[in-house]
């Protein structure tokens, strides 16, 4: 195999080699051609008389015409100075083509290696159509030489270029492709064999994330975030950085996530080690999540409440979506979402004054993501809640089954500790919150689920000293309206029916025994309250007796507590 002839500029590459050029009948628009001038009259001026060229027959095209090369470059010297050329082209035009005193080597419509193309632009490839890559134009100005001594001494020979991609159509793909991705624009400027300018315009598509249908607000340019690249040089080296532009906010449907903001996106770019052939760029996504609100009982509690015209949103980061390809079909993409690896930020997130988060003292976990593990056409197949230890929690919402694929979110509940029984370990409720895609637009199923730590949540029990243990046979999540500064605001308690000591087969207290828990009405977020009603069941029902606090008025038992503040404003009545 004969070596390849290229031109290394800068960390970019080109192929110089007649058996890499663009050949004629292939790309009949724009063909390579090869240029020598060593005369006393512009580019320009000869491009306008072939008598004058040297060597006609190797500019003819084999079946072709002279006069068909010489429209060739005739057109990319008009091309260059009309006026709705670029600089970079009057640049070109001005010191090249229309210069009588520059002479060398010029090679026009080039081929770029893209196997040795830098690695930090390498995912660009996988949105560029490879049949219109290539420079405008790669050039060595004639080397310059002093003569000491009688002898010639060379200096360094000048070499520039100009390669300039457009592609103006926006990405579009059907809904039921999730992403793409297109290089829309590409710009790279040589002089004195160094990159002089760089700019670059990327669209990376989002049709669907975190199990939601988007669709963007403002869609003059499809559903696309328009990236923009540019170029520095740091140290002597290239730094190419990336940002997002314009506004870039997603309608949601089918969902229980109404919007989704995108504020920024990080690009981390390169190749797999033990495969140098394929390339991985991973975009990290930031940004808002809004979610619908009910007024019966607002379980997401992140986003805007209509009907008081304020705003809230949930923020995130790390939202990552993976591109991979392969170098040599670049055509072809995978794309790979990671949702799951996304995080809260909560400092620089605004709650819903009516929502449950806003109306408990919990605290914000993580994301859970249930992928559909069956393949196209199959039924749905993954982890349910009832899977990760999770039980649906009765609420007056309505509610959902959720099936793969479907997200939530985390509230930590922390209940304290159930004294020197337990060891002194403090007892976190997780409620999951979920969501998942409808069937149909306005659809929106939604979950709401608890789990106690290491038991199950349906019948479940926790284990204090031997065989004494703690029980609750199931959860009920009650809302009231409070008053609060002249307004009536929503309310939350959470209701642990049937609790029980037991002994090994034995329970106490006989009965009916529930407890409700509550935050402080005047600060939700501030501490945990909690009373509680038994019912004996001697009397059909109604001798249900109210427990506040940790003072027992009937049957004498004693019962551990969380460590709450003195309770204040509206309270839940009594339960039978």
């Amino acid at each position: 195999m004969k070596p390849k002839v290229t031109l290394p500029l800068y960390d970019w590459t080109f192929q110089l080699s007649p058996r890499s050029w663009r050949s004629v009948d292939k790309y009949p628009d724009s063909p390579t051609l090869m240029i020598a001038k060593f005369c006393n009259r512009s580019l320009e001026e000869l491009a306008g008389d072939s008598s004058s060229w040297l060597w006609p027959e190797v500019a003819t095209p084999e079946g072709g015409t002279l006069g068909f090369t010489q429209d060739i470059l005739q057109g990319i010297i008009e091309d260059s100075k009309s006026p709705e050329a670029t600089e970079d082209y009057r640049i070109f035009y001005n010191t090249v083509a229309s210069n009588p005193n520059w002479n060398g080597f010029l090679f026009l419509n080039t081929p770029v290696d893209v196997t040795e193309f830098p690695d930090d632009l390498k995912f660009l490839l996988a949105g560029v159509d490879m049949t219109k890559f290539y420079a405008h134009h790669i050039g060595f100005s004639q080397t310059p030489f002093t003569v000491t001594g009688g002898r010639p001494q060379l200096d360094q020979t000048a070499a520039f270029g100009l390669v300039d991609y457009t592609d103006s159509k926006d990405l579009y793909r059907d809904e039921s492709v999730q992403f793409a991705f297109k290089t829309m624009q590409l710009k790279a400027r040589f002089a004195n064999a160094s990159l002089a300018d760089f700019s670059t315009q990327i669209e990376l598509m989002l049709n669907k994330l975190l199990a939601t249908p988007l669709a963007k607000v403002q869609a003059a340019r499809g559903n696309n975030l328009i990236i923009n690249g540019t170029y520095q040089n740091v140290g002597g080296s290239p730094t190419y950085a990336f940002a997002l532009t314009g506004e870039n906010v997603f309608t949601g449907s089918q969902s229980a996530l109404v919007s989704m903001e995108v504020l920024s996106v990080r690009l981390v770019t390169g190749g797999k080690p033990d495969d140098p052939e394929t390339i991985l760029t991973s975009f990290m996504l930031t940004g808002n999540l809004r979610f619908l609100v009910d007024y019966n009982f607002d379980l997401f509690s992140f986003g805007p409440d209509p009907e008081k015209g304020t705003d809230g949103f949930l923020r995130f980061n790390g939202l990552e979506i993976d591109m991979i390809f392969n170098i040599t079909t670049p055509e072809d993409q995978t794309f790979v979402a990671h949702e799951e690896a996304l995080s809260f930020d909560l400092s620089n997130s605004v709650v819903r004054n009516s929502g449950l988060f806003n109306n408990f003292p919990l605290t914000m976990g993580n994301l859970i993501a249930s992928p559909n593990l069956s393949g196209e056409g199959e039924a749905p197949s993954g982890q349910t809640p009832e899977d990760l230890g999770f039980s649906s929690v009765s609420a007056p919402i309505d509610q959902t089954p959720m099936v793969p694929k479907w997200f939530g979110m985390q509230y930590i509940l922390d209940m304290g500790t159930l004294g020197a029984l337990s060891g002194g370990q403090s007892l976190k409720v997780t409620i999951l919150v979920a969501w998942s895609e409808g069937s149909a637009q306005g659809d929106s199923p939604s979950y709401v689920g608890l789990k106690l730590p290491n038991i199950p949540s349906v019948g479940g029990s926790l284990p204090l000293q031997g065989v004494l243990k703690l029980g609750f046979r199931n959860f009920v999540f009650q809302t009231y309206t409070k008053t609060s500064e002249g307004e009536e605001k929503l309310a939350y308690n959470l209701r642990l029916k049937r609790f029980a000591l037991s002994i090994l087969l034995w329970s106490f207290p006989p009965g009916n025994f529930d407890v409700v828990l509550f935050g402080n009405p005047d600060d939700p977020k501030g501490a945990l309250g909690w009373y509680a009603a038994y019912d004996n069941g001697e009397s059909g029902g109604d001798g249900a007796t109210a427990i506040k606090g940790d003072e027992v008025e009937s049957q004498k038992v004693k019962l551990s507590r969380t460590e709450r503040k003195q309770l204040t404003g509206r309270r839940t009545p009594p339960i039978k």
